[in-house]
């Protein structure tokens, strides 16, 4: 396990014992997961605060990869690594941030562990309260969803159920899972093959999964504990598509939905809004990529950033921003980058690369990047064996 410079104080024990005490969700019947889903690499960032989440160490060796989260707040000029302490992270890390400095983070099981430690924080990582998800949290960036409340819903069990409580301190409880959405008139049109995301808006929560028959966006609405079907549309020219929702993203008390779909080397994103004052739809933007997915980015303001990996090891991007109502081409970042976050009106890319962290900012004057920060993060090889 890595040093980190955070103490979450006897987590391990309290995690222990809490599980003894819940009852665990129990899983729907799996079916095939798609190849191809969103990675965890991200970044988040909200009116108060920028968050990543990108893999370190040896990231080819999965017991000497060491997952890290850094945070960069308003007042802040540098980014501060606030990983939780007291538990192996080699399964990653999912983290849900609120519009202030509050943020849960889940740290998916690995090894030994079958429950998923949480971690709440209330001052951007300068503190972390222990608290317990009994059951493996999916590895997709929007696997978990909490609120001020200490209310949640999460993707456990390989991408086969949801579980939610209702208030913190209140028992997870099972609420669906894939056998029954496949069962509704929507899930018979999209069969869907795993559940990617949540997210909740103005009191509603949503549910996002990956289908394997073309036409068709998986998203459903979970109300007093069934989901029912939203009705999303396919814009013209893909209907002969099968999509994945990759993010599901609370804007302003509006969902925005980023699908993508996969057509040999390039894939295709779709990104929808729905405004909750209405529940109208509308088709905000389509873009194509290409090479292999590495990252996303997402900003509550509603845009969001993408980038991929082309097969000779060039990261290129694309941005959504809500004023352009466009994809637009961002310059390429530099070659190590793995997650370009959206500060303010501005670009920081992000390289992870041993136990080297890099920001890079993106200079508009002069169209380059310059390096602004680099630190060192202590790491301890073979700690996890």
């Amino acid at each position: 396990m890595s040093a980190k410079v955070r103490t979450l104080t006897v987590l391990a024990l309290a995690l222990s014992v809490a599980a003894c005490g819940q009852s665990q969700p129990r899983n729907g019947t799996a079916t095939s997961t798609p190849s191809l889903v969103a990675p965890l690499t991200s970044a988040v960032t909200t009116a108060t605060a920028a968050w990543v989440v990108v893999p370190m160490g040896r990231v080819t060796d999965p017991l000497n990869t060491f997952w890290q989260l850094f945070v960069r707040t308003s007042s802040q000029q540098k980014w501060a690594l606030v990983t939780p302490r007291g538990v192996a992270d080699n399964g990653g890390l999912v983290l849900s941030a609120g519009q202030t400095r509050d943020a849960v983070v889940g740290i998916r099981p690995s090894q030994l562990l079958t429950f998923t430690p949480l971690a709440l924080t209330h001052n951007a990582g300068s503190t972390f309260t222990p608290d317990l998800l009994p059951a493996a949290l999916e590895a997709t960036p929007d696997s978990l969803a909490t609120s001020s409340t200490g209310a949640a819903v999460a993707v456990v069990n390989s991408g086969t159920g949801i579980a939610f409580r209702r208030a913190l301190g209140s028992p997870w409880t099972t609420s669906t899972n894939i056998s029954t959405l496949g069962t509704s008139s929507l899930g018979r049109r999209c069969r869907p093959t795993s559940i990617t995301s949540v997210a909740t808006v103005a009191s509603t929560t949503y549910i996002g999964v990956a289908c394997s028959r073309p036409g068709t966006l998986g998203l459903f609405e979970l109300s007093r504990g069934a989901a029912l079907p939203v009705t999303a549309p396919v814009p013209a020219g893909q209907r002969a598509s099968t999509f994945v929702i990759d993010r599901l993203i609370a804007t302003n008390n509006n969902l925005e939905v980023l699908a993508r779909s996969q057509q040999g080397s390039s894939a295709s994103y779709v990104l929808l809004l729905r405004r909750a004052s209405t529940a109208a739809w509308q088709h905000a933007s389509t873009v194509n990529t290409d090479g292999s997915l590495v990252s996303t980015s997402v900003a509550s303001d509603g845009a969001i950033a993408i980038v991929s990996r082309s097969p000779s090891g060039e990261p290129k991007g694309v941005i959504f921003r809500p004023a352009k109502a466009a994809w637009v081409r961002m310059p390429a970042p530099p070659r190590s980058a793995v997650v370009v976050a959206l500060v303010g009106a501005g670009l920081q890319a992000i390289a992870a690369d041993g136990t080297q962290f890099r920001v890079y900012t993106y200079q508009n004057a002069n169209q380059t990047w310059l390096l602004t920060q680099s630190m060192t993060v202590p790491i301890t090889y073979g700690s996890s064996h």
